[in-house]
């Protein structure tokens, strides 16, 4: 005798139905669903970050006229400042300078010496020579003091660095002091300037034109080109 399947009951079936609709909805959810929601988050955060990016990129091209008419004032106080600084062929000029104001103050100038600046944390335009002067003064408090003001006011580009005094005779009431005071020079060499700055001012002329180099000091002007010779007559003799 065969044995007869169960015959499900209507209900059972729509269980079962129900059953597998609600897994098929529960993987489409997770696999799906949930898996293009944070592929659309992580979208929309790189699109929030792009223009957080492109506001800020567009404020600071905003701002690059400003940025450029600011670098045009400063090169033009650049050029100022340049112009105004002393030769470094003039540099005998600037030690006998300190000495006649060292000898106005009453100090007693025992010596001077130079060594190129080797500072190589400050940046200088072309042509812009820094000179480290150590200068051997000897004399009274009052003298020393004036001598200081003197040469710190002095009408040249100068910083002083430092200041060492000493004392030999403790027992006097105003004893000599023996000091040594170091100061740094800006001064400016047209030699120094390469060929194609363009830009670089020299003192006393104008800036150079872009591109151009500049012109060798005391060189003569350019000879005016020669005229075109007259072209000759068409057909012939008259």
């Amino acid at each position: 005798m065969n044995a007869t399947a169960p015959v499900l009951k209507p209900r059972d079936i729509f269980l079962i139905v129900l059953a597998v609709c609600v897994l098929s909805v529960v993987a489409w959810y997770f696999l799906r669903f949930q898996a293009r929601q944070l592929n659309i988050q992580d979208v929309q955060s790189r699109l929030d970050t792009s223009t957080t990016e492109l506001a800020r990129l567009q404020d600071q091209q905003s701002k690059l006229p400003a940025l450029r008419a600011d670098v045009k004032k400063l090169e033009a106080e650049q050029l100022v400042f340049v112009k105004a600084l002393p030769s470094t062929l003039k540099m005998g000029q600037v030690i006998s300078d300190l000495r006649d104001s060292v000898a106005s103050s009453g100090g007693s100038l025992e010596g001077i010496t130079s060594a190129p600046s080797t500072d190589a944390t400050v940046v200088l335009p072309a042509g812009v020579q820094a000179t480290i002067l150590s200068i051997n003064l000897k004399g009274k408090f009052a003298p020393m003091f004036r001598t200081v003001r003197s040469v710190e006011t002095m009408s040249r580009f100068s910083k002083l660095n430092n200041l060492s005094m000493t004392l030999p005779a403790p027992n006097e009431v105003d004893p000599d002091l023996n000091s040594v005071l170091g100061m740094t020079v800006y001064t400016f060499d047209p030699a120094k300037v390469q060929p194609g700055t363009g830009n670089t001012p020299v003192p006393g002329g104008a800036p150079a034109a872009p591109g151009s180099a500049p012109a060798a000091p005391g060189s003569a002007p350019a000879a005016p080109a020669a005229p075109a010779a007259p072209a000759a007559p068409r057909g012939g003799n008259s």
